[in-house]
């Protein structure tokens, strides 16, 4: 793993259960690596932040495999910037309204406050990296930036 790979996570709470039924995928949970290590990520209970990988993860690494090193060294800084923002919980019961009654438009945004796939989103997008063309910024779902075609499996 390294610096700007993505890594999808299978959740074992109840919160993760209803996103994969949602979502119909087993990764619930999206975050950037750091380091070969690290992560930073937007999770419930918690500002988002950067740590280490445990060893109870249970967890998939996706790669973009054409970052250039002023995109790479953005995507760092874009990381440490981006530690303490609020979890997105008004976003995340829209998604889920929106998933139940599948209604695919509109995305309603709150100042300073992301959850996991819409961090990870924006900091590719203001990097120069389109991962859903067909999608507005921030407006995923951990399920649909694992089914991006610009993203390789690294780890399983």
């Amino acid at each position: 793993m390294k610096l700007g790979d993505l890594v999808f996570f299978k959740g074992k709470g109840f919160v993760s259960k209803v996103i994969s039924l949602l979502t119909n995928s087993p990764y619930t949970h999206v975050a950037i690596a750091v380091s070969d290590t690290e992560i930073l990520e937007a999770d419930v209970f918690i500002k988002s932040r950067i740590r280490t990988l445990n060893k109870e993860d249970v967890y998939c690494v996706m790669r973009y495999e054409n970052l250039t090193e002023q995109q790479l060294n953005f995507i760092k800084n874009e990381c440490y910037n981006s530690i303490g923002i609020s979890y997105d919980y008004f976003q995340v019961f829209l998604w889920s309204l929106r998933l139940i009654f599948k209604y695919k438009k509109g995305v309603v945004n709150n100042a300073n406050k992301e959850y996991c796939s819409e961090l990870v989103d924006r900091i590719y997008y203001e990097a120069g990296v389109v991962l859903l063309p067909n999608a507005l910024e921030g407006d995923c779902t951990p399920a649909q930036l694992l089914d991006s075609p610009l993203l390789t499996k690294i780890q399983n």
